[in-house]
């Protein structure tokens, strides 16, 4: 008789609270595999049946990377053809409920191949972060790794059953070292072992088949459409082994120490007599048998989330992995105060190569929910669509536009189009003033535009900038990321209209030998529409004057003190307030600008002496901000309330981070 543990039963994951309390087991005898007769069909069936509740609307499968060789490296006395080898990981669903079968592997372990798929890896951990369960086939890694490493290693073993046997497999002999099991996280995971059957939630029975490895076992699904399906795992490795009763190469499985081949012939045999019975056979790694249920209607393409209700409470950060071998990613954290979740990342979206040196984002999220990320390192920008904030995904990439190399920043324009500043351009003679560049929201060039004028310095390096409409304006910022240049000590204006570069101003320093005006960093339009104000990494602060005249010109209005080795940095404007970090101070500070000639400081919020606050940003409500930074803030995101009324700023709370995030952006409501 099977053994039950309901996971989705009538009244929801109503098991999760017990099987969390599991802990390891004592060494006790080897459970017991079932036995592949003629009888066994008919129980796995009646154990399907046993527990009350909705059997599985659907198998969704993810195909995380595939790719193509010859038959006979599956199944001995294959012919000459070849098959698509995919690594697939699934989802058993039953309304906003889900188990999820197998863990995939990730990008390190990939080796960069083309054909892997960063959106699915994404999915495929918000499946293992989400699951009422998440249960292996077998322990080796391309179906295990998912739950060793990644972003949220820890959540997911807890969300993670293991057999005995199989978490013995991971501690004494793992197929691959970085699938050991740490004995010191050995408890995270749910324990459950069962002789032949478990019948683990309505219509889903899980078959312990020993052989491939000791932990083998088979997952038996039945849809409440009727259909039948078995998830094989690595039984066989093609649908050729099950026909012919064909063994897997022995020069293959001696490398993970071999198979119980007896065993592993009895469970064929038995798997070819419930194919011709009408049961599907899903064989993880027969790309073909797998087309062929998705196109039977008994697998579905792709994996199913409940939708999200609001963007309002999500905050994305723009991360570089703490662990420089591994992607860079784009977070997704819970700030919704009143949520249980409320800090925590709840998913996140990984990017191709590595050390991209995530830098600006866009400073808010546009109405198309597309967002743009730079890697400065990399000089690769990524964009990510974030309509379904639950579910982000990458939705493109681009680095340089023609001759110019290195995009920096991001302004949305009133088309939709993104307007970018590139920092350089190529040229025979070397690197030369950089541009700006109109993208589509897909990162297509639309038109650019050169830096380089008559008297304009080689190393201008057009870093920020602001659109201002009402005069038929753009404003750049001009530091060069790579290197001190005097040409950083500038801004250009642009005609918004034509791209045509109309001015190059120098900005003065103030009397006390400080160089405030070096290093031009962030213009920003105040209120009226027509007025800007420029902040400089040396903490000056100026009032460009005469933008829509024949001789525009900036002035000192304000400046903070500066310490060495710290820039200040990104500021915000909410309407008669600005808020700009001070790492001097190690604190975020806000101005009363109503007179935009004479800032006064109303408010101030101080960290840690060893914190060094950088970029911020405000929400659409404009009564929350967010902040990254350096030092000792380097993996910790700050939130601040802000009254827009009095321009008043409180720290709200502080969050650690699994990496150092720096362009951070509130979701829209």
């Amino acid at each position: 008789m099977a053994a039950q543990d309901g996971v989705m039963g009538n009244r929801g994951i109503r098991a999760l609270a017990v099987l969390a309390g599991a802990t390891l087991l004592a060494e006790v005898a080897p459970a017991q595999g079932a036995r592949f007769d003629d009888a066994l069909l008919p129980a796995i069936r009646r154990a399907a049946t046993s527990l009350p509740g909705d059997a599985p609307d659907a198998i969704g499968v993810v195909l995380l990377q595939t790719f193509r060789t010859p038959v006979a490296r599956l199944a001995d006395g294959a012919g000459p053809d070849s098959a698509t080898v995919p690594y697939p990981v699934f989802q058993i669903r039953r309304g906003d409920e889900w188990i999820m079968v197998d863990a995939g592997m990730d990008p390190r372990a990939i080796g960069g191949r083309p054909t892997f798929s960063f959106h699915d890896y994404s999915a495929i951990q918000r499946g293992l972060r989400g699951a009422a369960v998440n249960v292996l086939t077998h322990e080796h890694h391309d179906h295990a790794l998912g739950v060793f490493r990644g972003p949220h290693v820890e959540e997911i073993q807890r969300r993670t059953q293991l057999t005995s046997a199989q978490r013995r497999w991971m501690l004494e002999r793992p197929n691959d070292t970085i699938l050991k099991l740490d004995p010191a996280h050995a408890d995270r995971f749910r324990i459950r072992d069962y002789d032949g059957l478990l019948a683990l939630a309505p219509g889903v029975v899980l078959i312990n088949a020993p052989g491939h490895t000791g932990g083998s076992q088979m997952v038996f699904v039945r849809l409440r459409s009727g259909a039948e399906v078995i998830l094989v795992g690595d039984v066989a490795w093609h649908s050729d082994n099950i026909t012919r009763i064909a063994h897997k190469p022995e020069t293959a499985t001696a490398s993970f120490g071999g198979e119980d081949r007896p065993a592993v012939e009895r469970q064929l045999r038995w798997l070819r007599g419930v194919r011709e019975a009408g049961v599907g056979l899903a064989v993880s790694h027969d790309g073909a048998s797998l087309d062929a249920l998705v196109a039977g209607g008994a697998l579905s393409r792709g994996f199913t989330f409940p939708a999200a209700t609001s963007s309002a409470n999500h905050l994305y950060l723009w991360t570089a992995s703490a662990d420089t071998t591994a992607p860079d990613f784009l977070a997704v954290m819970d700030v919704d105060a009143a949520s249980p979740r409320f800090g925590r990342i709840i998913t996140t979206v990984p990017v191709p190569g590595r050390r991209n040196g995530p830098h600006h984002t866009e400073h808010e999220l546009a109405p198309d929910r597309r967002l743009f990320a730079n890697g400065f390192g990399s000089g690769q920008t990524f964009i990510f669509d974030l309509s379904d904030p639950s579910a982000p995904r990458l939705d493109g990439q681009f680095g340089d536009a023609g001759a110019l190399q290195h995009p920096h920043s991001f302004l949305l324009m009133p088309n939709g189009n993104r307007l970018a500043t590139y920092q350089a351009q190529h040229g025979d003679s070397g690197h030369g003033p950089g541009g700006l560049v109109v993208l589509d929201p897909r990162g297509h060039i639309v038109r650019s535009s050169s830096a380089a004028a008559a008297g304009v310095h080689p190393g201008t390096r057009p870093y920020s900038g602001v659109i201002v409409p009402a005069l038929n304006r753009i404003v750049t910022t001009t530091t060069d990321m790579h290197a001190d240049s005097p040409a950083s000590r500038t801004v250009q204006i642009w005609d918004r209209s034509t791209l045509a570069l109309l001015h190059t101003v120098a900005l003065p320093d103030g009397s006390g030998g400080l160089e405030e005006g070096m290093y031009t960093a962030e213009p920003r339009l105040l209120r009226d529409g027509r007025t800007v104000l420029v902040s400089t990494f040396n903490c000056g602060l100026y009032l460009l004057e005469g933008l829509d005249g024949p001789s525009p010109s900036g002035r000192l209005v304000a400046s903070f003190p500066q310490k060495p080795g710290t820039n200040c940095a990104i500021p915000v404007v909410s309407g008669d307030y600005y808020l700009v970090t001070v790492p001097a101070w190690s604190a975020v500070a806000s101005l009363d600008i109503s007179d935009p000639a004479h800032p006064r400081e109303v408010s101030r919020v101080s960290f840690a002496d060893t914190d060094v606050p950088h970029w911020i940003a405000i929400a659409p409500d404009q009564r929350r901000v967010v902040v990254t930074g350096y030092g000792s803030m380097r993996q910790r995101v700050e939130l601040l309330r802000f009254d827009p009324a009095t321009g008043a700023v409180t720290r709200e709370a502080g969050f650690s981070v699994p990496g150092s995030p720096h362009g951070a952006v509130f979701g829209r409501p």
